[in-house]
């Protein structure tokens, strides 16, 4: 503890002996805790210097921490962070360089996460290990690499004999209440709208994030900013309000003007909608959509470059006729006339289905319209191909190399009337865009609002995120076929995103959930 050469040595009495060239002497002078205590370990709190400091657990769960690392001894108490706990030990569980803590709890096993500092609450990570290893009167856990994968995996003993858990899905996973002060209607809203990015420009992802009541009142748009005392995930404690009162359906970044900062768009339900451009980090201007209709009742937004001209481009999902926006550079858009059908569109996808170097588009609309494959000639003018991928209501379409082939396939997200669902779509793509459907990946049962795609598991294809009516869960590509679900959460799920939310190269995973909460998995 003391950097001196010599082991010391604490006991959960609690007492700590110090080490020297004789063996060893009471440490007196020492701020131990004045309670009874059940599980003592040793911790590195900040990453770089190699003090070690010493956390106990008390009779009360509180945990009572001491350092001597700045010459004199200093102390803390985290109070009912914890049950009681039989054992306590510390390890890097999510490879980030600093000691997590692990305790076996009368409960089941709880992890928390460091971020350079003694663990607290709001930082407890999930594992598809810890779901398994919620035993009654856990006794004591200890870590060790079972699957010679780098990362250590757990493994506990409780009343019905040792149960070991594969380090599989990290997550911090913590619950961001969005409005306490601006929404009274907190308990009944959900997630209407995520999307994720580096809106300020200080290498943090922030979110921007709406949400509506059950009943379809408008809610309030936040910013969510990223960095709020060095962690990564986007806090209340940094928010910014855009809008309140209009009722906000999807976001979508889009360098607007070119200057080189994120503008955001927000697609609006029942009035004409917005863009949000960024003046400067942080300052934000909110107009009306250039040349925009309140009538169109906007879906979801996607942006691209559909003429080719290095000028972003916007396609928008309507609640009647869609719409293609070509942008000028300046902050303004121009409508370009198409021969879209007055469907009732809910997820539009722009990807390059025939590799002729242009965007093309897909549309996935309410149950009983055909879901349509749109071509591109390269200047922005889309042709019907004729294909119809079924004919079930689509509210999410998601875009990438399924089977290994080299080309775009898609993966649709279907639903039907309220919680009644319909196995979700994958299509697979011939190479010059003509689609065959391949092997469902979902249950016919689960209603999918949101999909999507990206390496979790770093193998090098796309596996699947999905945030239904019933729960969030993931799924692992096999090629072309994919695993058995694991189940992150048994709660409604309205949105899901894929990004790198703290930056150590793996994709980690935001939803919007029941309630207006936000969670937040990281992957390791």
């Amino acid at each position: 503890v003391d950097r001196d050469g010599w082991l010391d040595i604490a006991t959960a009495q609690p007492a700590l002996l110090r080490g020297g060239s004789s063996g060893f002497s009471s440490w007196s002078g020492a701020p131990l805790p004045a309670v009874p205590c059940t599980a003592v370990t040793s911790i590195d709190l900040d990453r770089a210097d190699g003090w070690h400091g010493i956390v106990w657990v008390t009779e009360d769960g509180d945990l009572h921490r001491i350092d001597i690392a700045t010459g004199s001894w200093q102390s803390d108490v985290t109070e009912g962070l914890i049950d009681a706990a039989s054992a306590i030990l510390s390890s890097d569980l999510d490879r980030d360089g600093g000691s997590d803590l692990l305790m076996a709890t009368e409960s089941g096993i709880q992890l928390h996460a460091s971020r350079g500092a003694l663990p607290v609450a709001g930082a407890s990570i999930e594992t598809a290990a810890a779901h398994l290893l919620r035993l009654v009167g856990a006794l004591a856990a200890d870590t060790v690499d079972l699957d010679g994968d780098g990362d250590l995996d757990l493994l506990a003993v409780g009343a019905g004999g040792i149960v070991e858990g594969i380090n599989c899905l990290e997550a911090v996973k913590g619950s961001l209440d969005l409005d306490e002060e601006d929404d009274q209607d907190a308990e009944d809203s959900f997630i209407s709208a995520l999307a994720a990015g580096d809106l300020d420009r200080d290498g943090w992802i922030d979110l921007v994030v709406t949400g509506q009541s059950i009943y379809y009142e408008p809610g309030v748009t936040w910013i969510l900013y990223g960095g709020e005392s060095g962690s990564p995930i986007p806090s209340e404690e940094d928010a910014q309000m855009l809008l309140q009162g209009v009722d906000i359906r999807d976001a979508a970044f889009i360098d607007v003007d070119r200057d080189g900062d994120l503008d955001i768009l927000l697609g609006a339900k029942h009035s004409i909608d917005r863009l949000v451009i960024q003046l400067a980090p942080r300052q934000w201007q909110v107009v009306n959509f250039p040349n925009g209709y309140s009538s169109d009742k906007t879906r979801r937004y996607q942006v691209g470059d559909l003429n080719c001209d290095g000028i972003l481009d916007v396609a928008q999902a309507c609640q009647g006729m869609n719409r293609i926006w070509l942008g000028d550079g300046n902050g303004s858009f121009v409508a370009q006339p198409q021969p879209f059908p007055p469907d009732i569109t809910y997820s539009i996808e722009l990807v390059d289905i025939d590799r002729d170097g242009d965007l093309d588009l897909i549309s996935g609309n309410s149950t009983g319209r055909h879901n349509r494959v749109w071509v591109n000639d390269g200047d922005a003018n889309f042709s019907n191909s004729g294909q119809i991928l079924g004919v079930m209501e689509v509210r999410s379409i998601a875009s990438g190399d399924l089977d290994g082939d080299g080309d775009v396939d898609l993966m649709l997200g279907q639903t039907g009337s309220g919680s009644v669902g319909f196995a979700d779509a994958m299509w697979l793509n011939d190479g010059n865009g003509n689609f065959s459907e391949g092997p469902s990946p979902g249950d016919p049962y689960e209603a999918t609002l949101q999909i999507a795609l990206g390496d979790l598991d770093l193998d090098g294809d796309l596996d699947l995120a999905s945030a239904t009516v019933h729960k969030l869960k993931v799924q692992w590509n096999d090629g072309a076929t994919f695993s058995s679900p694991l189940e992150l959460d048994n709660h409604y799920h309205g949105t899901v995103i894929l990004v790198d939310i703290d930056g150590d190269g793996d994709l980690d995973l935001f939803s919007g959930r029941f309630e207006e909460d936000i969670d937040v998995w990281i992957s390791r």
